[in-house]
């Protein structure tokens, strides 16, 4: 357990031949940030550099963002020039590219 976020503790992640990870709820964690008198934009940047960035290993946590949060993220660097690189999935599926599987494809489509 990540100490201190036990209260966005959310289960755990499985993939085949590989040890379960614990998962906990991004937004959870910035909220127990901001509880420890942090401000909003404190609190994301400390969770982006010292929870993010902190590797421990094989059973490093995930932490999850919910899927209107994602496809928001993916709209507005949409309109930008020079998008990050975590949006590069979503540029190849836009390509044609479905070697990324169906399970993203389909995970990522706009809901109507």
């Amino acid at each position: 357990m990540a100490d201190g976020f036990e209260d966005a503790f959310m289960g755990v992640v499985e993939q085949y031949n590989k040890l379960p990870v614990a998962v906990y709820d991004k937004n959870k964690c910035i909220e127990i940030l901001i509880n420890q008198d942090m401000t909003q934009e404190e609190a994301e940047e400390y969770f982006n550099f010292n929870i993010i960035g902190a590797w421990m290993g094989e059973r490093t946590p995930m932490y999850f963002t919910p899927k209107k949060e994602v496809e928001q993220l993916f709209e507005l660097f949409e309109e930008s020039a020079d998008p990050p690189l975590f949006c590069s999935f979503q540029q190849q599926r836009h390509n044609g590219n479905d070697s990324l599987g169906p399970a993203i494809n389909n995970a990522m489509k706009p809901n109507k």
